[in-house]
């Protein structure tokens, strides 16, 4: 029996895709595929051996397409993966509104095309995989401080998160939820989530996650943006400091009107801006594009994040 992440939501466009082609359902796609030599589930993880389930009907249903259509060029085989990569979004997601499925199929065929002589791929570019669940890196909350009393507390899922992410083979990074209104409390937060690490490894940096709260009772609404900067730049040193790598989470209102980046700039920003694309003017590293993605495994909406550089 075939099942999918999303399978009631997908299966729409699954049809329409495969039943233009002639392709009775996915389980005649795999048979087209098969029976021409080409095993997609091997190749999909043979090459990623932890793909979700996703991507291997994904890819078989775009080398479905391609065969019933008789496709003889590489680039045009290409496009038609794309197609059917195209067809398996999720309606109303960001994987389907900004085309990804036939974007990757125009992409793979201007590689392959003969006629292309220089090709750049700016960073940035989200993969099939990220768009449609498949993670390859996760920033897990460590900890907080309480936004009223300032108390400071572990984050009850984190060592449980930062378990599975690693049996996973994700590249792991942590976030700590701050609320310092000094620097010494800056300080102590850092102390805090270094304690709590033990010089356990980590892949990605441990990001100073300082915002304002909507309860009116807040600790730290209202702090003036000196503050708050000083506040980042001491818990980043702290964590550098110690071996790891550090970085700041913001969003756009508090790039532009809260932080000044000049003293931070050799620290790792990671911008939250939901939307098709980053406007932020200065340099990022990691982007937040959505707050309500969804993910296998996770039963609530994600936030979901594009590392553009290796880090």
């Amino acid at each position: 029996m075939i099942t999918f992440e999303g399978m009631d939501r997908r299966m729409p466009k699954i049809e329409a895709c495969l039943h233009q082609y002639g392709i009775a359902d996915l389980e005649a796609a795999r048979a087209l595929c098969l029976q021409h030599g080409i095993d997609v589930e091997s190749i999909v993880k043979g090459i990623q051996p932890i793909a979700f389930d996703n991507a291997v009907w994904a890819y078989t249903i775009g080398t479905a397409v391609a065969l019933a259509a008789g496709t003889r060029e590489a680039t045009e085989a290409a496009r038609k993966i794309g197609e059917g990569l195209q067809a398996f979004t999720v309606p109303g997601s960001v994987a389907e509104t900004r085309e990804v499925g036939t974007g990757h199929g125009n992409l793979a065929a201007m590689l392959l095309d003969e006629d292309t002589r220089c090709f750049c791929l700016l960073a940035g570019h989200e993969s099939f995989a990220a768009a449609e669940g498949g993670i390859g890196f996760a920033l897990l909350r460590c900890g907080f401080r309480r936004y009223v009393s300032g108390a400071l507390e572990q984050d009850t899922l984190f060592e449980a998160n930062y378990s599975g992410a690693g049996q996973a083979g994700l590249r792991r990074g942590v976030y700590f939820f701050s609320q310092a209104v000094s620097v010494a409390e800056a300080q102590e937060e850092a102390a805090f989530v270094l304690q709590m690490l033990a010089g356990r490894p980590l892949e990605l940096p441990i990001f100073y996650d300082w915002e304002t709260v909507t309860a009116e009772e807040g600790r730290a609404n209202g702090l003036d943006g000196k503050t708050v900067t000083a506040c980042a730049a001491a818990f980043c040193r702290a964590i550098e400091q110690a071996g790891y790598t550090a970085g700041i989470y913001f969003n756009l209102q508090m790039g532009y009107h809260t932080y000044n980046l000049s003293p931070l700039k050799d620290y790792t920003l990671w911008i939250a801006e939901p939307g098709k694309y980053p406007s932020f003017y200065y340099h990022a590293a990691l982007w937040q594009y959505d707050h309500s993605g969804t993910v296998p495994g996770i039963d609530t909406p994600a936030d979901r994040n594009l590392l553009f550089e290796g880090l």
